[in-house]
């Protein structure tokens, strides 16, 4: 084994102590979230699963449209999408329900996922309940998915419009077999 010297050289160095360190600094909440959503979009690239929530479906859905927001900066929608589609696919059940009860939010993450799934799910809640919520649709989605919303909502009153005629047109019999006609 080498021998060194105790003086000299080597000797007069001085090396710091780790405790002498100062502790790096504490991430603030907002800078840890973007740190990870960069992770998770790296982790897409290099194809690697990203690191989501898997337990809790409200903090899943934030961590996925903080992700998505950061890849369509990147113009890494096509990329980061499907992962977060089939992210959210594995809530099943649990993710329906979120989609019934926060429908604008989940059909535009479903719009920036190209989530065909989650778009239609969380479209037949916006159409339903249309108008409902109409100024927060308009500024939060894109003009191509409020054309789409229209045109389902005009599709969904014309086919109300025929079931009606219909019904008033069905010729109802008593046990006497005489007409009745619907009472208003």
């Amino acid at each position: 084994a080498p021998v060194f010297p105790q003086s000299g050289c080597l000797g007069a160095t001085r090396v710091p102590q780790l405790s002498q360190q100062p502790p790096p600094p504490r991430l603030s909440q907002a800078d840890a979230d973007l740190l990870r959503d960069y992770d998770n979009l790296f982790r897409i690239f290099y194809n690697y699963p990203p690191l989501l929530d898997s337990v809790q479906i409200a903090d899943a859905y934030v961590q996925c449209k903080s992700l998505l927001t950061l890849a369509d900066m990147y113009d890494a929608l096509g990329v980061a999408g499907p992962r977060v589609d089939h992210h959210l696919l594995q809530f099943r059940g649990r993710l329906w329900k979120q989609v019934a009860k926060y429908p604008v939010s989940y059909l535009r993450l479903g719009y920036l996922a190209r989530s065909k799934v989650i778009f239609q799910e969380a479209l037949i809640h916006v159409v339903g309940q249309w108008p409902a919520g109409e100024r927060s649709i308009r500024q939060q989605l894109p003009p191509v998915v409020l054309d789409v919303i229209e045109d389902k909502v005009d599709e969904l009153e014309e086919t109300v419009a025929r079931v009606e005629a219909r019904l008033f047109r069905l010729s109802l019999t008593n046990s006497r077999g005489e007409r009745v006609a619907p009472t208003a």
